[in-house]
């Protein structure tokens, strides 16, 4: 096979090096994804990996097959430094957002950032249902699934997705007043997932980054879910960004 042209603008920068010299089997890293990423690109239709953030047996066969088509590199399925340059045509410097963390991001990007700070601080979290809402970024504390996702908007510095200026009230029936419906199917990081029946929300979650699910503080502390499919009252997401990337 041949590898499928760089579809994006070349790097112009060297790319970060990655922790510990490799990518591996098992990994779960912002470095898998991106390898993950630009084997999907260089592989095309020859990939078989999903996009989560997981570098499973599917991407160390794609990582095989990609040493293999390139050439010169040891196919060992795993992403060292030589196959990490070799990859760099299809990464590019707009992925490197997930590489850097000083690079300039998103608001999509700030919103996913602030529900991973949930997840980190899990064990600190104590679920609650209290109004007005709690605005400072510190542990421990008690929220429910309105107030962590309202938070993450606000802590990425986005108008309030209740359309509440962030007055400290709100709850998921003001979350669903607001935004743009679409399918679950095709949220994007940082849209809002709400679960309930008969059209109404009863629980709401934040979409993470592609392939890695949603965030969701319901009545345990803040859980990291690999499907916003985990209940099965999934109704439908709400995109309160728009053509944010």
């Amino acid at each position: 096979m041949k590898l499928v042209p760089p579809a994006i603008a070349a790097p112009t920068r060297p790319l970060p090096p990655i922790p510990d010299g490799l990518v591996d089997l098992g990994e779960r890293s912002r470095w898998a994804r991106v390898a993950k990423l630009a084997l999907r690109r260089s592989l095309g239709d020859a990939a078989t990996a999903d996009k989560s953030s997981v570098f499973g047996r599917r991407a160390a066969a794609d990582a095989r097959l990609f040493q293999k088509t390139k050439g010169g590199l040891a196919v060992d399925g795993q992403v060292g430094p030589a196959t990490w340059n070799a990859l760099a045509p299809w990464i590019g410097d707009e992925a490197r957002r997930y590489l850097d963390p000083t690079e300039v991001d998103t608001p999509r990007d700030r919103v996913v950032a602030q529900a991973w700070w949930w997840l980190r601080n899990a064990s600190l979290c104590t679920y609650k249902q209290r109004r007005p809402m709690d605005a400072l970024q510190a542990v421990p504390r008690v929220g429910d699934c309105s107030e962590s996702a309202t938070l993450c908007y606000r802590w990425a510095g986005l108008p309030d997705p209740n359309g509440n200026a962030y007055d400290g009230t709100g709850y998921t029936g003001t979350l669903i007043q607001h935004g743009t419906r679409r399918r679950i199917a095709d949220a994007r990081p940082g849209d809002l997932v709400f679960y309930g029946r008969n059209g109404w929300p009863t629980h709401v979650a934040v979409m993470l980054d592609e392939g890695d699910g949603v965030m969701s503080f319901g009545s345990t502390p803040p859980r990291h879910w690999a499907s916003p499919y985990y209940r099965s009252d999934a109704m439908y997401a709400h995109d309160y960004i728009g053509g944010a990337s």
